[in-house]
């Protein structure tokens, strides 16, 4: 029984002791940049925050960055000490233009510890710009009850360039939803197609009157007596006078003269 106590009580111990140590980094004084993010020819804002501040009566800050990259183009003290006999340091174009810079801010008389917006910076992205690194870093930071330099942690911040997009407009080119007009008749086809009289052209169906019969020829040729005509064998006489004597044969005629001689 002796041996579960003991065990819980170590790690009771573990427990809180971690608990501490987590309490302690969270509450750690820190000064801290915030992250921008622009094209070329930007200006972004970078602040300065403070948290966890146990008291401050004065404070000296240096805030590097590259030339090349980015210009500070303005500095202007925030809400948290302010009021009173809080004086900033206000730069003029000489102060802005050294790098580092220095944020100044002093109160002979009173602390203060509040925490949020200590300065406001504006830098306007550089053209061929990369993305950028700002740092913060102290010369000197008091109170009343510690002259000596009071701990705090610092985190730096960076500037994202970004690239420039394609100029394109949000409205595309009118597309009508509704494509050209198409009616879903097409043109007027007849499902009949043009007349065409189931029945041709008047064909009678009798050709035009072809006697079966044609023109009469008679089977009988015309008559040719089977008998020629008489031809006597015996040659008609000659007359003793002139006479003609004319003969008809197969159709052919036969003349002939007779005369006596004197």
């Amino acid at each position: 029984m002796k041996k579960y106590l003991s065990i819980l009580l170590v790690a009771l111990l573990v427990l809180s002791s971690m608990s501490i140590m987590a309490v302690s980094a969270a509450e750690k004084p820190t000064f801290s940049l915030t992250d921008a993010s622009g094209k070329v020819g930007d200006e972004v804002t970078v602040n300065l925050n403070v948290a966890n501040n146990p008291g401050i009566t004065a404070l000296q800050l240096w805030v590097e960055y590259s030339n090349t990259d980015l210009k500070l183009k303005s500095v202007e003290n925030g809400t948290t000490f302010v009021g009173g006999n809080w004086c900033f340091n206000e730069l003029d174009d000489t102060g802005l233009s050294k790098n580092p810079f220095t944020v100044y801010i002093d109160n002979d008389v009173e602390e203060s510890t509040s925490n949020g917006l200590v300065v406001v910076m504006k830098f306007e992205i550089l053209k061929g710009a990369k993305d950028s690194a700002i740092t913060v870093y102290p010369e000197t930071v008091y109170n009343l009850t510690d002259v000596d330099d009071v701990e705090f942690e610092y985190k730096g911040c960076t500037v994202t360039v970004e690239a420039d997009q394609p100029a394109t407009s949000d409205s595309q080119p009118a597309t009508s939803d509704s494509q050209p007009a198409t009616s879903d008749s097409q043109p007027a086809t007849s499902d009949s197609q043009p007349a065409t009289s189931d029945s041709q052209p008047a064909t009678g169906e009798s050709q035009p009157a072809t006697s079966d019969s044609q023109p009469a020829t008679s089977d009988s040729q015309p008559a040719t007596s089977d008998s020629q005509p008489a031809t006597s064998d015996s040659q008609p006489e000659t007359p003793d006078t002139g006479h003609v004597v004319t003969f008809v044969t197969d159709g052919h005629a036969t003349i002939n003269v007779y005369y006596t001689q004197d």
